[in-house]
């Protein structure tokens, strides 16, 4: 019965290097976020808006590039301008390419570039308009590794021209 505990731990023991190993190389993860959005509108005051940002993405093997899917909620925000004020949000469903380039053994920067659907609501009392655009997505960022699984995540993405959001959050690998 010794042996065999003996036998498993030692086992154990020499299985999680290569699992952590294989981590580096191909692994899935999900991150979520907490936003902070921006809208610009020329010649509007806009408000910052608060959100979040859920992602789903898969490392390829043997590279430093990643696929990534997700939806961010933008926030809602006030625009003000001649005396008239209005409520603006946006959603976004998106699919980019990332890359990592890493700079020491748990702290990586990364860019990613892809395309979204970006719809954008304002609404002012009884008036209410909703356009949706696919558009261009690029972003830059960076990752702070806490554990094999775990790491924090800070990035800045334009969703398109005139919305733009910085976020920060937690990557758990799986």
């Amino acid at each position: 019965m010794k042996k065999l505990l003996l036998t498993t731990a030692i086992l154990a023991a020499t299985s999680v290097p290569s699992f952590a190993g294989s981590l580096d190389s191909d692994y899935q993860y999900f991150t979520a976020k907490v936003v902070s959005s921006n809208y610009d509108i020329d010649g509007v005051d806009v408000d910052r808006a608060a959100g979040f940002n859920l992602t789903v993405g898969r490392h390829l093997t043997d590279s430093n590039v990643s696929v990534e899917a997700g939806y961010s909620d933008l926030g809602e925000s006030t625009a003000r301008a001649f005396g008239l004020s209005a409520d603006v949000s946006a959603t976004t469903l998106f699919a980019n390419a990332k890359f990592d380039y890493k700079i020491k053994d748990n702290f990586s920067a990364y860019t990613k570039l892809g395309l979204n659907r970006v719809s954008l609501e304002v609404s002012s009392g009884s008036f209410s308009e909703t356009e949706s655009e696919m558009k261009l997505m690029y972003g830059a960022g960076a990752q702070f590794t806490l554990t094999p699984e775990v790491s924090l995540v800070t990035d800045y993405v334009v969703y398109a021209a005139d919305i733009s959001a910085l976020s920060m959050g937690v990557a758990i690998q799986f």
